[in-house]
């Protein structure tokens, strides 16, 4: 099942802004597993799937838990060119928390935060345990990420220029 909360983003004609562009929906699985879709619902008669990010068995993708975290809409600019994109916490981690004997030191899988194109579902950027990178490349230290998170992601435009410039997550 998909019991997640779901991001809408409804986009304006440029040439004409009374009408509608597109209309896509971006949400994940929550209790229902680990995956993340985008949904082109334009048309309500005849929505289609844009995209889909599941955990991999290798990558960056392969710390992504059950997707609870709601994809939070924002832009970034690379090289000069402004992206629409998705931030999204790993998610949670059901080995680590479901069973209450259990105690551990870190969480398997959840740990990292990830920021992917909106309109296509690559991966832009990520962070998560011992490791960051920029799209599906080579990873370099940062600070630890022991825990997953489950909770929303929020980035910040703190220069209103209309592009990230913090992401703030617990």
């Amino acid at each position: 099942g998909l019991d997640g909360s779901w991001t809408f983003w409804r986009r304006a004609n440029p040439g004409n802004p009374a009408m509608v562009q597109h209309v896509f929906a971006y949400g994940g699985k929550r209790r229902g597993g680990s995956s993340y879709y985008a949904l082109d619902v334009t048309n309500r008669n005849a929505p289609r799937i844009l995209w889909q990010i599941d955990d991999e068995a290798t990558g960056p993708f392969s710390r992504l838990g059950e997707t609870w975290s709601e994809p939070a809409l924002a832009q970034v600019r690379i090289n000069g060119t402004a992206v629409p994109v998705l931030v999204f916490g790993g998610g949670y981690s059901p080995e680590n928390h479901d069973d209450p004997t259990l105690v551990s030191d870190g969480d398997d899988r959840g740990n990292a935060i990830y920021i992917v194109n909106a309109n296509n579902g690559a991966l832009i950027w990520w962070a998560s345990e011992g490791a960051t990178g920029s799209g599906a490349g080579a990873a370099t230290a940062v600070a630890e990420m022991d825990w997953a998170i489950a909770a929303n992601v929020t980035p910040v435009d703190i220069n209103f220029d209309g592009f990230i410039d913090h992401i703030y997550a617990a």
